[in-house]
This record gives structure tokens, C-alpha cells and sequence, in this order.
């Protein structure tokens, strides 16, 4: 069963080259969804539920570090989400994972050390 793969905001030509990246794939459809804003995407995503959106990212954001519409993955935790760069130089994989990573030992100190750590890494 191929995986539905969604288009947003991309331009047409960078749209056309995806597109034309999985002309063959039997295992990849590849739809594009056409929206108005970002409440309009979210839903759009909701009514259809891709297994992946590609998002364009305005190239000038880039520059400001403002990347990927990493919050899509707030309302559809399962879905992958790749940020492309409208100038098709740049992209990022956004996904929301468990993640379980075992302490070396238990005590006060190594306590300490993990909680000041995930704070510190969730700060970023």
C-alpha cells in the first residue's frame, strides 16, 4: 500500500520536481494541498491524512532561523513533516519520537545531572 505523500506551499516549479522525484515510485502518491494560511494547512491535514507533508520554507526565513513548521506535529503527532527551502537548497526532517535513554546509575547526582540536562536541551 504506497504512502500518501502531501505538497504545501511550495512553488510550482519546486512542486513539479518532487513531483517528478517519485514519477516511478509505486510505493509513493504524492498529492498537494492547496491553503490559504496555516489553519487552513492543519486542516487540510487533518481531512486527508498524509503520511508526510513537504512544506515550503520561505528561503528569506531561513536567514532569520525561523525553519520549519515544526508545530504541525503538535495537532498530527504521527505525521512526518519536511521542511524544504523554497530556493530547494535546504531541508529538515521534523518528527515527534519517543525517545527512552537509560541513566548509567540512580542517584541524587545522576538524577540531577539528567533532569539539567533534558531542561537544558529542551531550552534550545
Amino acid at each position: 500500500m504506497p504512502v500518501t505523500v502531501a505538497l504545501a506551499r511550495l512553488p510550482e516549479l519546486l512542486a513539479d520536481m518532487v513531483r517528478e522525484a517519485f514519477i516511478d515510485d509505486p510505493w509513493v502518491s504524492i498529492e498537494t494541498l492547496r491553503t490559504a494560511d496555516d489553519n487552513c494547512l492543519d486542516a487540510a491535514i487533518g481531512r486527508e491524512a498524509p503520511d508526510m507533508v513537504i512544506v515550503g520554507v520561505d528561503a528569506a526565513s531561513v536567514a532569520e532561523d525561523r525553519i520549519v513548521p515544526c508545530d504541525l506535529l503538535l495537532g498530527h503527532p504521527g505525521l512526518t513533516v519536511l521542511g524544504l527551502s523554497t530556493d530547494g537548497r535546504l531541508a529538515w526532517m521534523c518528527e515527534l519520537r519517543p525517545s527512552a535513554r537509560p541513566l548509567r546509575e540512580v542517584s541524587p547526582t545522576s538524577l540531577r545531572e539528567a533532569v539539567h540536562l533534558a531542561l537544558r536541551a529542551r531550552r534550545r
